[in-house]
């Protein structure tokens, strides 16, 4: 009996069953990418987020982060496309500073991953109110902030 050849771009078994994401091997995802944008079949989860290295200037998408702030990017293929700028105000309260994408990546989901990213960080880092500006009012609404005097507030409930 010959041992299961699997296509490529077929779900390997586990959760999902369905899923077509593209075989991987080692930390390599096996994709063409367009220059312009995103490839086809990309998915906001196929995004990374990490602190930024020295050499990536994310000032141009979150402007100049002070000392306490926290800036993250969100990377495909080694190539910034998104970053947001969080910083404490005061004790259990975050403000959200700046989350910006690349436009030839909006629309895919990665600015409510990115959302999520940040609600996680602050709440990790002992955070219960989140406060961002109302330039935004209908993304940050979809994240379950609301008005409040001149900010949108996502107040979190320990659990």
């Amino acid at each position: 009996m010959e041992p299961r050849r699997h296509r490529r771009g077929r779900s390997r078994g586990g959760r999902g069953g369905g899923s077509r994401q593209p075989a991987r091997t080692g930390a390599c995802v096996a994709r063409k990418r367009s220059v312009s944008g995103p490839p086809a079949d990309f998915s906001h989860r196929d995004v990374d987020v990490y602190p930024p290295y020295p050499h990536e200037d994310p000032r141009q998408l979150v402007g100049v982060a002070d000392v306490g702030e926290l800036v993250r990017v969100a990377k495909l293929d080694g190539r910034v496309i998104g970053a947001y700028r969080l910083v404490r105000t005061r004790k259990p309260r975050f403000g959200i500073k700046a989350l910006v994408i690349d436009e030839n990546y909006r629309g895919h989901g990665i600015g409510r991953w990115l959302l999520g990213h940040a609600i996680g960080i602050a709440e990790l880092k002992g955070g219960r109110v989140i406060e961002a500006p109302r330039t935004a009012e209908g993304f940050f609404a979809v994240g379950g902030f609301e008005p409040v005097g001149n900010v949108l507030r996502l107040s979190l409930t320990p659990e």
